[in-house]
This record gives C-alpha cells, structure tokens and sequence, in this order.
C-alpha cells in the first residue's frame, strides 16, 4: 500500500486522500474520475437537509450523543410502526 500511495502523492493528490484513496483500492489518479464520479450528488440524498440540521444541532450543543439525534429520523418510523 506504500507504493500506492507514494505513486498517488507523486501523481498531485493529496498525502491525507491518496492513504484514503488506497485504503479503498484506488491506485491511480486516473481511477478518481470514475470513483468519485459515482458518489450521490447531496441534493439527491434522502433527508439530506435535515440531518444536517440535526447534526448542526448537536454540534451547537455540544451533545455527545450526536450519532444518535442523527438516527433519530430513520428510527422513529420504525418506532411508530409497533
């Protein structure tokens, strides 16, 4: 995976993403276009607006327990189906 990265770093990407890009197979440059072209655009995201109001929140209030106000959502319907 050294090499990898090390060719990555060598190719203009980022120290901190070409580690993350190997971590996840990625070993070239030339892969990014159609690794990241495949990622959800966040407006088509579902509830994408919320959670980040949620998570805003949480962080404003310094809540610990913020993973669990942004689950909320997806459990409560859940919750009401008993």
């Amino acid at each position: 995976m050294k090499k990898i990265v090390t060719e990555l770093i060598a190719q203009g990407t980022n120290p901190l993403l070409a580690r993350l890009y190997a971590a996840r197979g990625v070993v070239s440059k030339s892969e990014l276009r159609n690794y990241l072209s495949g990622i959800i655009p966040p407006e088509q995201l579902t509830n994408n607006s919320e959670m980040a109001k949620l998570l805003a929140d949480a962080i404003h209030l310094d809540k610990k327990s913020w993973s669990l106000a942004i689950m909320m959502p997806m459990v409560q319907p859940l919750l009401q189906l008993r």
